[in-house]
């Protein structure tokens, strides 16, 4: 029996800009490219970048990590930005930065 959770990744955007929206804007343009993925949190990131990181936070997901790279041309890392905390629940991480 596959379970929902192995399936369908817990994604977090945070937004590293001080533009609003921009979280949801990059949730449309990955729901639009991936209409399996539907599983998604928005909100601020603590620091400011300059550019889109999608962070795997758990490796099970790391394909639907790098769909979602792919979806916004930005690179995947597994490192978390230092003094970046680990959203709770979260299974990857957009960074949402102001290149993007």
């Amino acid at each position: 029996i596959v379970t929902a959770k192995t399936t369908n990744p817990q994604i977090t955007i945070l937004n590293g800009t001080k533009t609003s929206g921009l979280a949801g804007k990059t949730q449309s343009a990955i729901q639009k490219a991936s209409p399996d993925l539907t599983d998604f949190k928005t909100g601020n990131a603590k620091n400011d970048y300059q550019k889109t990181l999608v962070v795997i936070l758990n490796p099970d997901f790391k394909s639907a990590a790098q769909e979602v790279a792919k979806t916004l041309s930005v690179e995947t890392t597994d490192k978390l930005p230092a003094g970046e905390p680990k959203p709770s629940g979260a299974d990857i991480l957009v960074l949402v930065g102001s290149s993007k």
